[in-house]
């Protein structure tokens, strides 16, 4: 977790700032099965630029609330399609959701201790 980003969002707002958060990272899971859907298809295709797209969008999207962990994971993924390892860049997929879970749990701790 970056905890700048987390600092930085709740600045924006100090009476809501909390609400941003938790909004922001409603909307990143909210959109999450898509996303992960899309990384798949396009690994499954052996799609290079589509995969690269849809995973540097997942990456953007999660760093928007400091969520390093899952970036990291992107830059694997990224990393595998560059030595066109694509079912090894598949195997990054199935632990989002769960680095997903232990960001979101994060930062619910962080505001917790914030407030």
């Amino acid at each position: 977790m970056d905890e700048r980003i987390l600092s930085d969002l709740k600045s924006i707002n100090t009476i809501n700032s909390a609400d941003l958060i938790k909004e922001t990272l409603s909307i990143f899971e909210k959109n999450l099965p898509k996303r992960l859907f899309n990384i798949k298809h396009t690994l499954e295709t052996k799609n290079e630029d589509e995969a690269k797209a849809a995973i540097h969008s997942l990456k953007s999207a999660a760093s928007a609330f400091g969520g390093l962990s899952i970036a990291t994971l992107c830059n694997e993924m990224n990393e595998h399609l560059k030595l066109k390892r694509f079912n090894e860049a598949l195997t990054k997929i199935e632990t989002i959701p769960d680095e997903v879970r232990n960001v979101k749990a994060y930062i619910h701790e962080w505001l917790q201790a914030q407030s």
